[in-house]
Protein backbone atom coordinates (compact mmCIF):
# COMPACT_ATOMS: atom_id res chain seq x y z
CA UNK A 1 0.00 0.00 0.00
CA UNK A 2 1.58 3.23 -0.44
CA UNK A 3 2.16 5.69 1.91
CA UNK A 4 -0.01 8.89 1.96
CA UNK A 5 1.91 12.32 1.64
CA UNK A 6 0.30 15.31 2.64
CA UNK A 7 2.15 18.37 0.80
CA UNK A 8 3.72 21.34 3.22
CA UNK A 9 2.27 25.16 1.92
CA UNK A 10 4.92 27.77 3.17
CA UNK A 11 4.75 31.67 3.15
CA UNK A 12 8.75 31.52 2.84
CA UNK A 13 9.32 32.82 6.30
CA UNK A 14 8.40 36.19 4.80
CA UNK A 15 6.51 38.86 6.62
CA UNK A 16 6.58 41.28 4.00
CA UNK A 17 5.29 39.18 1.40
CA UNK A 18 2.37 37.59 3.66
CA UNK A 19 1.22 40.99 4.65
CA UNK A 20 0.58 42.27 1.18
CA UNK A 21 -0.75 38.69 0.21
CA UNK A 22 -3.17 38.88 3.01
CA UNK A 23 -4.17 42.36 1.78
CA UNK A 24 -5.15 41.21 -1.82
CA UNK A 25 -8.31 39.21 -1.63
CA UNK A 26 -7.92 38.49 -4.99
CA UNK A 27 -5.16 37.18 -5.04
CA UNK A 28 -5.80 34.55 -2.36
CA UNK A 29 -8.84 33.43 -4.13
CA UNK A 30 -6.35 32.76 -7.04
CA UNK A 31 -4.02 30.80 -4.67
CA UNK A 32 -6.20 28.81 -2.52
CA UNK A 33 -8.33 27.60 -6.00
CA UNK A 34 -5.11 27.10 -7.85
CA UNK A 35 -3.76 24.79 -4.50
CA UNK A 36 -7.13 23.10 -3.92
CA UNK A 37 -7.06 22.27 -7.64
CA UNK A 38 -3.85 21.11 -7.82
CA UNK A 39 -3.99 18.62 -4.68
CA UNK A 40 -6.75 17.04 -6.00
CA UNK A 41 -5.29 16.70 -9.14
CA UNK A 42 -2.34 14.48 -7.70
CA UNK A 43 -4.38 12.84 -5.38
CA UNK A 44 -3.22 13.68 -1.75
CA UNK A 45 -5.41 13.57 0.61
CA UNK A 46 -4.66 16.75 2.32
CA UNK A 47 -2.94 20.01 2.48
CA UNK A 48 -0.30 21.29 5.48
CA UNK A 49 -0.11 25.18 6.17
CA UNK A 50 3.15 26.29 7.85
CA UNK A 51 3.11 30.05 7.36
CA UNK A 52 5.59 31.34 10.09
CA UNK A 53 6.88 34.90 10.63
CA UNK A 54 3.85 36.61 10.69
CA UNK A 55 2.81 40.34 11.88
CA UNK A 56 0.36 40.49 14.42
CA UNK A 57 -1.12 42.65 12.92
CA UNK A 58 -2.11 40.32 10.29
CA UNK A 59 -4.05 38.40 12.87
CA UNK A 60 -7.49 38.46 11.36
CA UNK A 61 -6.73 38.97 8.27
CA UNK A 62 -4.71 35.20 8.12
CA UNK A 63 -8.14 33.58 10.18
CA UNK A 64 -9.99 35.25 7.22
CA UNK A 65 -7.48 33.44 4.48
CA UNK A 66 -7.66 30.42 6.90
CA UNK A 67 -11.33 30.38 6.55
CA UNK A 68 -11.35 30.45 2.67
CA UNK A 69 -8.89 27.48 2.10
CA UNK A 70 -10.13 25.73 4.65
CA UNK A 71 -13.55 25.86 3.44
CA UNK A 72 -12.77 25.15 -0.27
CA UNK A 73 -10.60 22.38 0.55
CA UNK A 74 -13.52 20.77 2.49
CA UNK A 75 -15.56 21.17 -0.70
CA UNK A 76 -12.98 19.07 -2.11
CA UNK A 77 -13.16 16.50 0.52
CA UNK A 78 -9.59 17.76 1.81
CA UNK A 79 -7.59 17.40 5.19
CA UNK A 80 -6.77 20.70 6.51
CA UNK A 81 -3.77 20.90 8.76
CA UNK A 82 -1.96 23.78 10.73
CA UNK A 83 1.22 23.90 11.92
CA UNK A 84 1.11 26.94 15.05
CA UNK A 85 4.09 28.00 17.51
CA UNK A 86 4.05 26.29 20.94
CA UNK A 87 3.88 29.99 22.67
CA UNK A 88 2.14 31.46 25.74
CA UNK A 89 -1.90 32.03 26.45
CA UNK A 90 -0.56 35.38 28.16
CA UNK A 91 0.52 36.99 25.06
CA UNK A 92 -1.17 35.12 22.08
CA UNK A 93 -3.56 37.65 21.73
CA UNK A 94 -0.87 39.76 20.38
CA UNK A 95 0.40 36.96 17.75
CA UNK A 96 -0.62 36.39 14.31
CA UNK A 97 -2.62 33.31 15.08
CA UNK A 98 -5.93 33.15 16.71
CA UNK A 99 -5.85 29.83 18.00
CA UNK A 100 -9.00 29.28 18.59
CA UNK A 101 -10.80 30.09 15.71
CA UNK A 102 -7.98 28.37 13.79
CA UNK A 103 -8.23 25.00 15.96
CA UNK A 104 -12.03 25.47 15.00
CA UNK A 105 -11.82 25.79 10.98
CA UNK A 106 -8.69 23.11 10.67
CA UNK A 107 -8.94 19.43 11.02
CA UNK A 108 -5.36 19.03 12.85
CA UNK A 109 -3.02 21.55 14.62
CA UNK A 110 0.48 20.67 14.84
CA UNK A 111 2.08 22.40 17.89
CA UNK A 112 5.46 23.55 17.18
CA UNK A 113 6.99 22.27 20.23
CA UNK A 114 10.90 23.10 19.34
CA UNK A 115 12.49 26.51 19.17
CA UNK A 116 12.09 26.91 22.90
CA UNK A 117 15.98 28.26 22.84
CA UNK A 118 16.43 29.02 18.81
CA UNK A 119 19.08 30.39 16.92
CA UNK A 120 18.17 33.73 17.80
CA UNK A 121 17.93 33.31 21.65
CA UNK A 122 21.11 35.55 23.80
CA UNK A 123 21.63 32.76 26.36
CA UNK A 124 21.60 28.78 26.10
CA UNK A 125 18.95 26.48 26.33
CA UNK A 126 17.24 23.14 25.32
CA UNK A 127 15.33 23.32 21.62
CA UNK A 128 12.51 21.63 23.47
CA UNK A 129 12.81 20.91 27.10
CA UNK A 130 10.18 18.05 28.50
CA UNK A 131 8.13 20.45 30.86
CA UNK A 132 7.57 23.22 28.32
CA UNK A 133 6.79 20.56 25.94
CA UNK A 134 3.90 19.22 28.24
CA UNK A 135 3.08 23.40 28.98
CA UNK A 136 2.39 23.47 25.14
CA UNK A 137 -0.09 20.85 24.88
CA UNK A 138 -1.71 22.08 28.11
CA UNK A 139 -1.37 25.41 26.21
CA UNK A 140 -3.28 24.44 22.88
CA UNK A 141 -6.12 22.50 25.36
CA UNK A 142 -6.85 25.91 27.17
CA UNK A 143 -7.84 27.06 23.72
CA UNK A 144 -10.29 24.99 23.25
CA UNK A 145 -9.16 22.87 20.80
CA UNK A 146 -10.27 19.60 20.69
CA UNK A 147 -7.79 16.59 22.01
CA UNK A 148 -8.30 14.49 19.06
CA UNK A 149 -7.25 17.58 16.30
CA UNK A 150 -4.55 18.11 18.26
CA UNK A 151 -0.60 16.87 17.07
CA UNK A 152 2.94 16.87 18.96
CA UNK A 153 5.93 18.43 17.54
CA UNK A 154 8.76 16.71 17.78
CA UNK A 155 12.17 18.23 17.26
CA UNK A 156 14.83 16.00 15.79
CA UNK A 157 17.44 18.71 15.90
CA UNK A 158 19.72 20.15 19.12
CA UNK A 159 21.16 23.55 18.95
CA UNK A 160 24.88 23.43 19.94
CA UNK A 161 26.30 27.01 21.92
CA UNK A 162 29.48 27.97 21.94
CA UNK A 163 31.16 29.48 24.84
CA UNK A 164 34.24 31.47 25.19
CA UNK A 165 36.58 31.07 28.14
CA UNK A 166 34.46 34.00 30.62
CA UNK A 167 31.10 32.08 29.72
CA UNK A 168 29.90 34.23 27.31
CA UNK A 169 27.67 33.25 24.16
CA UNK A 170 29.91 33.26 21.03
CA UNK A 171 27.85 31.49 18.29
CA UNK A 172 25.52 28.47 18.07
CA UNK A 173 24.76 26.23 15.56
CA UNK A 174 22.00 23.49 14.61
CA UNK A 175 23.24 20.00 15.22
CA UNK A 176 20.90 17.00 13.66
CA UNK A 177 19.91 14.06 15.64
CA UNK A 178 21.53 11.58 13.56
CA UNK A 179 24.90 13.43 14.00
CA UNK A 180 24.89 13.33 17.92
CA UNK A 181 26.52 9.74 18.23
CA UNK A 182 29.29 10.50 15.73
CA UNK A 183 30.11 13.61 17.84
CA UNK A 184 29.63 11.98 21.30
CA UNK A 185 31.91 9.32 19.79
CA UNK A 186 34.49 12.11 18.81
CA UNK A 187 34.91 14.34 21.82
CA UNK A 188 35.61 13.94 25.63
CA UNK A 189 32.04 15.07 26.56
CA UNK A 190 30.51 15.42 30.14
CA UNK A 191 27.02 14.33 30.66
CA UNK A 192 24.91 15.74 33.20
CA UNK A 193 21.18 15.49 34.41
CA UNK A 194 19.54 18.75 33.89
CA UNK A 195 16.12 19.20 35.99
CA UNK A 196 14.78 22.28 34.30
CA UNK A 197 14.63 21.25 31.03
CA UNK A 198 14.58 17.19 32.06
CA UNK A 199 17.14 16.19 29.63
CA UNK A 200 21.06 15.48 29.60
CA UNK A 201 22.96 18.60 29.13
CA UNK A 202 26.35 17.44 27.28
CA UNK A 203 29.41 19.51 27.33
CA UNK A 204 32.67 19.42 25.91
CA UNK A 205 35.79 21.16 26.06
CA UNK A 206 37.82 22.75 22.42
CA UNK A 207 40.42 25.48 21.68
CA UNK A 208 39.48 27.41 24.49
CA UNK A 209 35.80 27.11 23.81
CA UNK A 210 33.49 25.30 25.15
CA UNK A 211 30.26 24.11 23.70
CA UNK A 212 26.92 22.47 25.07
CA UNK A 213 23.85 21.17 24.16
CA UNK A 214 20.93 19.54 25.52
CA UNK A 215 20.60 15.78 24.21
CA UNK A 216 18.08 14.59 22.04
CA UNK A 217 17.84 10.43 21.86
CA UNK A 218 15.19 7.82 21.71
CA UNK A 219 14.62 8.11 25.38
CA UNK A 220 13.38 12.18 24.89
CA UNK A 221 11.57 11.34 21.64
CA UNK A 222 10.14 8.04 24.21
CA UNK A 223 9.08 11.05 26.61
CA UNK A 224 7.20 13.00 23.98
CA UNK A 225 5.39 9.94 22.85
CA UNK A 226 4.43 9.03 26.38
CA UNK A 227 3.47 12.81 26.47
CA UNK A 228 0.93 12.94 23.70
CA UNK A 229 -0.51 9.40 25.13
CA UNK A 230 -0.73 10.78 28.65
CA UNK A 231 -2.66 13.69 26.84
CA UNK A 232 -4.81 11.30 24.32
CA UNK A 233 -4.08 13.82 21.67
CA UNK A 234 -4.33 12.36 17.62
CA UNK A 235 -0.64 11.65 17.11
CA UNK A 236 2.78 13.12 17.15
CA UNK A 237 5.12 14.64 13.91
CA UNK A 238 8.91 15.55 13.52
CA UNK A 239 10.91 18.30 12.12
CA UNK A 240 11.85 16.36 10.14
CA UNK A 241 12.31 13.99 8.06
CA UNK A 242 16.06 13.00 7.26
CA UNK A 243 17.82 14.37 10.84
CA UNK A 244 16.80 11.12 12.38
CA UNK A 245 18.45 7.86 12.95
CA UNK A 246 17.00 4.69 10.95
CA UNK A 247 16.22 2.76 14.11
CA UNK A 248 14.30 5.63 15.77
CA UNK A 249 11.64 4.41 13.36
CA UNK A 250 11.05 1.29 15.34
CA UNK A 251 10.78 2.55 18.54
CA UNK A 252 7.96 5.02 16.77
CA UNK A 253 6.01 2.25 15.84
CA UNK A 254 6.44 0.32 18.94
CA UNK A 255 5.01 2.96 21.07
CA UNK A 256 2.09 3.75 18.93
Amino acid sequence: MDTPFIPLVSNQFSSTLTTQFLADSAAQDKFVKALVDRSVQLGVPGINVDFESLAGSDRNAFTAFMTKLTSYAHLNSLVVSIDLPRGSVKWNHLSAFDHEKLGSLVDYVVIMAYDQFWRGSTSAGSVAGLPWTDGGIQEFLSYGIPRDKIILGIPYYVREWKLDSAGALQSNRTLLMKDIPALLASKSTKQTWDKTFEQYRIEYQEDGFTYIFWLEDEATVKARLDMAKKYDIAGVAAWRLGYDQADLWKLILQNK
